[in-house]
């Protein structure tokens, strides 16, 4: 995909956005919007076509997944039950994506609904290393514990290792779709510090 960059909507003159959380907000609003980008102009059946069958992902796959993604965060950060998924089956949002003109519309419209709902949840809080939600009771147990960073938590491991049973390796930006969801972006920390620690345990095997 090509753009002339003074066509480019995710192009702006003048300074970038100031703090953690708007520079956070802008990344992600420019991947959801090259993700929109690629999917103009293509009918129903060129955009469910999989990349590489019998892998399930497609462009609709990806825009379900955004939604489905954007509502688990949400679960996180507050303090009620875990809403249900949207697409019900493990892999429903890559495998439901068919070549039907509803289906493509309520892919559209789903991340839009369930971004907005996400996006304005931390609002309140402009702290971003604030604990909030279920990360709350996490934080409360490790008082008085030293700091060894965030852990992820389950859901976010086994969506790592989730990702990385389909790739065949560990979990990077391209393989967790670019930057999808702030979870999608503890899972790829998690799987760098993993490798990192993997390293170092063989440079040290290594020296003795």
């Amino acid at each position: 995909m090509w753009v002339d960059p003074a066509d480019d909507p995710r192009h702006s003159e003048g300074a970038g956005p100031e703090g953690e959380s708007a520079t956070l907000e802008d990344f992600l609003t420019g991947y959801r919007t090259t993700l929109r980008m690629k999917c103009e102009g293509l009918d129903p059946e060129q955009l469910a076509r999989r990349s590489v069958p019998p892998s399930t992902m497609s462009l609709p796959g990806l825009l379900r997944h955004l939604a489905e993604v954007g509502r688990d965060w949400r679960g996180w950060i507050s303090d009620g039950d875990p809403l249900p998924t949207l697409y019900g089956e493990p892999d429903g949002d890559f495998r439901g994506a068919v070549a039907e003109q509803a289906v493509v519309d309520a892919a559209y419209a789903d991340p839009e609904r369930e971004q907005a709902a996400t996006d304005a949840a931390p609002a309140g809080h402009p702290d971003p290393g604030e604990r909030l939600g279920k990360g709350q009771d996490r934080g409360a147990r490790a008082a008085g514990a030293p700091d060894r960073g965030v852990r992820p938590s389950l859901r976010t491991r086994r969506s790592a290792a989730r990702v990385r049973r389909r790739t065949g390796g560990p979990v990077t930006g391209a393989e967790c779709h670019g930057g999808c969801s702030r979870s999608c972006a503890v899972a790829r920390a998690a799987s760098r510090r993993a490798r990192t620690a993997s390293t170092s345990r063989c440079a040290g095997s290594q020296a003795r």
